[in-house]
């Protein structure tokens, strides 16, 4: 363990032009590492925003500009903003964002963001240098471990995808922490005290941007009982009370914000965990286990998703289950034999074990039965046992035979991580590489189904929403979830549109069916505090009522829509669906209503003509404008009388959605046309 201590000391007595040389071979390492990185995350740069990164990115109004409101905001209210009842509290993760967004200027180009990832990724590949030269006090096997753990792929989903970047920061907390825990073991005095309020600021940063960072404490009185040292107890709690101390005002500061905040409900789409018994429950989270410590030793097939049914839950003692089960009783009997004969085994396996354990599901479960980015400092664990494994062997093989091996490994991952990146350029590509892992995810399946709908490729869409409905419906209204019947319903509805009109019946039926089992898991799953508002639900579904006869279902869906936002196509089906029901009047106005809202949609002005041409041909409601065109008669009695009450209307619409300049807008327009208050 004095390794690290020693080689401070003998460079701090070498003569100045030797100090120097000695400065530059002790950086080589952590260059080439970098280098190394840097290699396996090249084409990581030009990843887009996809899953997570658009909303937490795109529409977080908290990171638009440094102001004294944003800042307040990013500190008082959840990770995910506007507040859903997420239960995340992740400040400095945020703060982070709000960096690139405003400081940088990178707003929704992704390079920045994927370029500071980068630089956070190397920093923790350097403290995973550091703790490996203490763990084996040689350079060789250190610096294999922390390549390895640099290049393995599993870690693109904290690394590639930008969001990531709160397991970037926990990660330095945790190890920042430990390393600065354990250099304080070594010091004396006001040294000491700098090591200990280091180790603290680097545990603030850890548990202020993502949660599992807690676990930062564990890993210092692991190492302390790993590795002892004689001291008194008094020197030991004060260790270990400085970094509980953030610990706490973090665990308060969370308590204060989410006490406002709704309650967290777990999805049992996300999770069937959180609804199976005690045993199928922890049977199948010992199968996640099992499947997660594969992933860490044969990384080919990733996935960004795991939901609902990608991992059925376990009934009995399943191949997976007996793997788990294998795997966890080897581990916790290899930290017995690493007590014995080998600390640094007991340290690294149940460093690994503990921080896959809030995630495990084992001792309770969490929002998600299963994520790559999981295993993000496991994966430290896993690369320090390969590396004792492999340098206990350069006995028989020589040290060149393990360098070869080290070699091998290193340029096999970073192959692989390169490789993977690509599946992170587009939500589409990332969806069809994660259908061919998990087939029966619905939601790569839903998710994959609406990327081809925008792409162009409807049968494929198609084929998608089909496979989602499949693995959804048999589950019961209290387990499922709406948005994907949204997502199929409107590809459902694109279908019926591609066909000529006699065939289009079943595929409009088949439409309306699935958005009204949207509509109804909407009204099932409402809570207090959480906005279930969908405007796609309703737009696609009164689009659908509407091509299928149903009138007043159509009305109802559009008027809910237009409530919270407004389009040409909203007016026109309202118009259409109030046709279609025999009320000409309620069309011309709401064609009217459209009018006023954008006078330069021709498409509208053109439906408001054809409209009083078709319902009112015999009124002054059209003049002729020559070349057989019409245009609409202002001083006509019926205009003026539709115009005042479509002003009415949408006054009343545009002071729901809180557009107080609009509103000022059409009622002076309304009172130039002399429609009364």
């Amino acid at each position: 363990m004095g390794v690290w201590t020693v080689k401070q000391k003998v460079v701090a007595v070498t003569a100045p032009a030797r100090q120097n040389a000695s400065g530059w071979r002790r950086l080589a390492p952590f260059v080439a590492l970098w280098a190394i990185t840097l290699i396996a995350y090249a084409n990581s740069f030009t990843a887009g925003l996809v899953l997570d990164n658009a909303a937490i990115i795109g529409r977080d109004v908290r990171i638009n500009a440094v102001t004294g409101n944003n800042l307040r905001l990013i500190l008082t209210s959840e990770y995910w903003y506007p507040p859903a009842g997420n239960g995340l509290y992740r400040p400095l993760t945020t703060l982070s964002y709000l960096f690139n967004y405003s400081v940088m200027g990178d707003a929704i180009q992704p390079f920045g963001y994927h370029l500071l990832n980068y630089a956070l990724h190397s920093l923790n590949v350097s403290l995973v240098f550091l703790l490996a030269l203490l763990l084996f006090g040689e350079m060789l096997p250190a610096f294999a471990m922390a390549a390895i753990w640099a290049v393995h792929p599993v870690l693109t989903e904290s690394v590639t995808n930008i969001v990531g970047r709160a397991d970037l920061l926990a990660t330095f907390g945790i190890l920042g922490s430990l390393l600065c825990f354990v250099r304080s073991r070594e010091a004396e005095g006001s040294s000491r005290l700098k090591w200990l309020s280091a180790g603290a600021g680097a545990a603030a940063i850890g548990i202020a941007s993502k949660e599992s960072a807690l676990t930062l404490l564990g890993v210092a009185v692991l190492f302390d009982i790993a590795f002892p040292k004689r001291q008194s107890w008094s020197a030991r709690l004060t260790a270990y009370g400085a970094l509980a101390l953030p610990c706490a005002l973090f665990m308060l500061a969370r308590h204060i914000v989410l006490s406002n905040s709704p309650a967290t409900l777990f999805q049992f789409t996300d999770n069937p965990i959180i609804d199976a018994g005690f045993l199928s429950g922890r049977l199948t989270a010992l199968g996640v286990l099992g499947h997660e410590i594969l992933l860490l030793v044969f990384p080919a097939f990733l996935s960004a998703d795991y939901s609902y049914n990608a991992i059925p839950l376990a009934t009995g003692f399943t191949l997976p289950v007996v793997v788990g089960a294998i795997v966890l009783a080897a581990a916790l009997v290899l930290a017995g034999w690493g007590y014995l004969h080998n600390r640094k085994i007991f340290f690294l396996v149940l460093f690994g074990l503990g921080a896959l354990l809030p995630t495990a599901n084992l001792l309770f479960p969490i929002g998600t039965i299963m994520a790559e980015r999981f295993l993000y400092v496991p994966a430290i664990a896993f690369a320090g046992c390969l590396v004792t494994l492999i340098w206990s062997l350069r006995g028989r093989i020589g040290l060149r035979g393990a360098q070869a091996i080290f070699a091998a490994v290193v340029l096999i991952l970073a192959a692989r991580t390169f490789a993977r990146n690509f599946d992170w350029q587009t939500e589409l590509a990332l969806f069809k590489s994660a259908a061919s892992v998990v087939p029966d995810s619905f939601r790569v399946r839903s998710a994959l189904a609406g990327q081809e709908l925008a792409a162009g490729d409807l049968d494929g869409a198609v084929r998608d929403a089909e496979r989602t409905m499949q693995i959804l419906d048999p589950l019961p209204d209290d387990r499922n979830t709406s948005i994907p019947y949204v997502t199929a319903g409107k590809v459902f509805s694109d279908k019926a549109d591609s066909l000529p009109v006699p065939e289009r019946a079943p595929w409009q039926q088949k439409a309306l069916t699935t958005l009204r089992r949207a509509e109804r898991l909407v009204a099932l799953q409402a809570r207090p505090g959480v906005s279930s508002d969908y405007p796609l639900l309703d737009e696609h579904l009164g689009y659908v009522a509407l091509q299928s006869g149903a009138y007043n279902e159509a009305i109802n869906a559009i008027q809910r829509s237009m409530r919270r936002h407004l389009s040409a196509d909203l007016f026109i089906n309202l118009a259409a669906a109030f046709i279609g029901k025999g009320d000409a009047a309620d069309g011309e106005i709401t064609m009217l209503e459209g009018m006023i809202w954008n006078r330069q949609d021709s498409a509208i002005a053109t439906k408001v003509i054809e409209a009083y041409r078709l319902k009112s041909p015999d009124s002054c409601a059209l003049a002729n404008a020559g070349n057989g065109a019409y245009r609409l008669n202002t001083t006509c009695p019926l205009v003026q009388t539709q115009l005042c009450a479509a002003s009415a209307r949408l006054i009343s619409l545009l002071q729901v959605q809180g557009q107080t300049s609009e509103v000022m807008r059409v009622q002076s327009a309304a009172q130039h046309a002399g429609c009364s208050k």
